[in-house]
């Protein structure tokens, strides 16, 4: 739909060109893994706690929020006139957070009934860089935001700093879900 907008003289535009082209590939080789082995639903490591499912579902209905939103907002609606992020949206960079954040959601879905920790560390581990990325991004755009008349504009970058600290944090708790007698580490 936006293909004549699709700019990849930015570094953070082949961010997300690339984490799209890989999550397409992985979806596929996964499905037919799947297919292929049927594997069995077996228990192992740490039963999740009833908070680790409260913040899976909270993942999912947060981020899908923001990418249902971001698919439907039409110009001129919440989030489009540069008070959260620090300039205009267009409708390509409007419809193309609001994919990235569903496909995000949905792929947590799944982590709501995983039967491990280590599963959804190890999620959390895979889509860590995605948060270090975008928030490197932010630093490099820092003069764009308007911090003193757009206090809002402080909701982009709290948000990825909470979650960076909250996963850092699960992390040095739990690990990053890399079963050690599998490794050999």
């Amino acid at each position: 739909m936006f293909r004549s907008k699709l700019a990849l003289a930015h570094p953070v535009a082949w961010l997300y060109f690339i984490t799209l082209c890989l999550t397409a590939v992985a979806a596929l080789v996964g499905t037919f893994d799947w297919l292929r082995l049927r594997p069995a639903r077996s228990r192992f490591g740490i039963e999740p706690r009833p908070a680790h499912r409260f913040v899976a579902l909270n993942l999912v209905l947060v981020v899908g929020a923001l990418g249902v939103h971001g698919l439907s907002v039409r110009m001129g609606g919440p989030g489009t006139n540069g008070g959260v992020f620090p300039e205009l949206m267009s409708p390509f960079i409007l419809r193309s957070f609001g994919a990235f954040n569903l496909s995000l959601a949905i792929g947590t879905i799944p982590l709501i009934a995983a039967r491990s920790v280590d599963v959804m560390l190890n999620h959390a581990f895979a889509t860590y860089g995605l948060v270090l990325f975008i928030t490197a991004a932010i630093f490099v755009k820092i003069n764009l935001f308007d911090f003193a008349n757009k206090p809002r504009q402080l909701t982009h970058i709290g948000a990825y700093f909470l979650v960076g600290i909250a996963v850092l944090y699960a992390f040095r708790v739990g690990g990053t879900g890399i079963r050690r007698e599998q490794t050999g580490v």
